[in-house]
């Protein structure tokens, strides 16, 4: 009975965060929202997303939720960089059970928050092959790790996140265009 309702709960996210991809008003709220339902979803401590700026190359935190949450919100991290770098470099989701035991993990950002990090699920945003971000999700509850379903789910709530923010960046670039024709 169990799993009937936790599958009835995460069905009721997803549709939950689909509903987020016609609204764009207030990007960063509604980022928040689809990482407060995807922390909850996989049940997790934290998680965060980040937003790729091809200009610099770097991925920055554009949403973070969790404990430390307020300390890494300034961070930029390279392509390649640590776990998040590197999904969003090779565009595959990697999911690790023991950051300290794998040698892409950037320590930097749990020296700076004081946040002690176990577990990340971290899944590129991508929109016809194009790098938009990472979603990243930490530490599973209990200390276990993230399962293929949990992956599974990530991909599904990147690829909304994904939609949400191309929507929001193409809405501002039309009414940049609007602005333009005016003058």
């Amino acid at each position: 009975m169990a799993e009937k309702i936790t599958l009835k709960k995460r069905i009721a996210a997803l549709e939950q965060v689909a509903g987020f991809v016609d609204s764009v008003r207030n990007l960063k709220q509604l980022l928040s929202e689809i990482m407060r339902v995807s922390t909850e979803l996989l049940d997790a401590e934290a998680s965060s997303l980040m937003l790729y700026d091809p200009d610099t190359r770097k991925l920055y935190f554009e949403v973070a939720l969790g404990e430390k949450s307020g300390k890494v919100r300034r961070r930029r991290i390279k392509l390649n960089q640590g776990i998040a770098g590197h999904a969003a470099a090779a565009g595959q989701a990697v999911n690790v059970k023991n950051v300290y035991a794998d040698k892409r993990f950037y320590r930097g950002v749990d020296q700076k928050s004081g946040f002690k990090t176990t577990s990340i699920l971290a899944v590129p945003l991508q929109r016809k092959e194009r790098l938009i971000g990472v979603l990243e999700i930490l530490n599973k509850k209990g200390g276990k790790p993230f399962r293929k379903d949990d992956v599974a789910l990530a991909k599904i709530i990147a690829s909304q996140a994904a939609i949400v923010v191309e929507n929001a960046q193409l809405y501002a670039n039309n009414l940049k265009d609007v602005r333009y024709d005016v003058k």
